[in-house]
């Protein structure tokens, strides 16, 4: 019985250590601040140009393409060390899909 205990303790710490990915769920225990539903970061004197990135893709993708279901989150990091702990290693983006949508990870100035 302890045995189970532990392992239903230990799986979901070992998730949000080992798999970046999982840390999507909560942000801001990452110190991103999500100012709106849609639209988070690592540093908020750049949330207005991140507010506006993420508006300028959506009206490209609802004309180039068609309008999204769901509005993704996206997270903008403008430091190396919040890319990192996403897991965004030598990229410049990476998304992530989920039931509800999907959340995508941007290095912000790449």
């Amino acid at each position: 019985m302890r045995s189970a205990l532990l392992v239903m303790l230990a799986v979901p710490l070992a998730a949000w250590l080992l798999v970046k990915p999982v840390r999507l769920l909560a942000p801001g225990w990452a110190d991103i601040h999500c100012l709106t539903a849609s639209v988070c970061v690592d540093d908020t004197a750049r949330f207005a140009t991140a507010a506006a990135l993420h508006a300028e893709a959506m009206s490209f993708t609802a004309t180039a393409a068609t309008p999204l279901a769901h509005t993704p989150r996206v997270i903008f990091c403008s430091t190396e060390s919040c890319a990192q702990w996403f897991g965004l290693g030598a990229g410049t983006a990476v998304v992530t899909g989920s039931s509800g949508g999907a959340t995508c990870v941007c290095r912000a100035g790449a």
